[in-house]
């Protein structure tokens, strides 16, 4: 693995980002395609899936009434600790989420410091699988009863919105989930019939905007209203 060193600087905020080097922690909190079209109050209730290292409490901490934020990587989970210890309302668990509580394997690069369901059809060269604890989405959802949800969990929101109970989330006012055709061998199919379906549960749909990660167009960021 590449030796990294942690550094810090202050955000306009005045929160303090905690961030490896190299890494691609930085791009990761430039990418700000959930942030732009989405606004929490002092009312909200955010459930930020795939945290990573917590671009999204660094951002919205000072908003949102509470964030919970969920990063199985262990390393990343020691960065996202840091992030929000400035930010009482935030509060993380070192889990994935899917469908029931227990363990699931991912494919992990190490060095990148990003991951992938191995169900994936995301070349799996220069990655190890792992297994990390997983929490169960629905009782989750029922415990800290969010009004706002993020998921970034690259090809794991299919086992969650496959079974998807739309009752839960009657609390819910938007979800921000981010698509990666690639993923999956028939990716297009499966994200054009789950927009769909969302978009009949939720009553709006908006693409704001795509994902570009180091310059490559990797997918798009769709948010879901109600």
């Amino acid at each position: 693995m590449i030796e990294r060193e942690i550094k810090n600087k202050k955000l306009p905020n005045g929160l303090t980002f905690w961030y490896r080097e190299p890494s691609s922690d930085l791009a990761v909190y430039a990418e700000n395609g959930y942030y732009r079209f989405c606004t929490p109050t002092t009312h909200d209730t955010v459930m930020d899936i795939g945290a990573n290292i917590g671009d999204m409490p660094l951002k919205w901490g000072l908003l949102a009434k509470e964030i919970h934020s969920y990063e199985p990587m262990p390393d990343t989970y020691e960065l996202l600790q840091r992030n929000v210890e400035e930010l009482p309302n935030c509060f993380v668990y070192e889990a994935a989420v899917g469908h029931e509580n227990g363990e699931i394997q991912i494919w992990a690069n190490l060095n990148k410091n990003h991951t992938h369901a191995t169900a994936s059809t995301i070349p799996k060269r220069s990655r190890t699988s792992i297994n990390v604890n997983k929490l169960d989405f629905a009782t989750e959802i029922k415990r800290i009863n969010p009004t706002i949800i993020k998921m970034d969990i690259e090809g794991g929101e299919r086992e969650i919105l496959d079974n998807l109970d739309f009752a839960i989330l009657e609390n819910c006012h938007t979800l921000l989930i981010e698509f990666h055709p690639s993923t999956w061998k028939d990716g297009m199919d499966w994200i054009g019939a789950t927009i769909d379906r969302l978009h009949l549960e939720m009553g709006n749909s908006e693409n704001i905007g795509s994902v570009t990660f180091f310059k490559k167009l990797t997918g798009s960021v769709w948010k879901f209203t109600r």
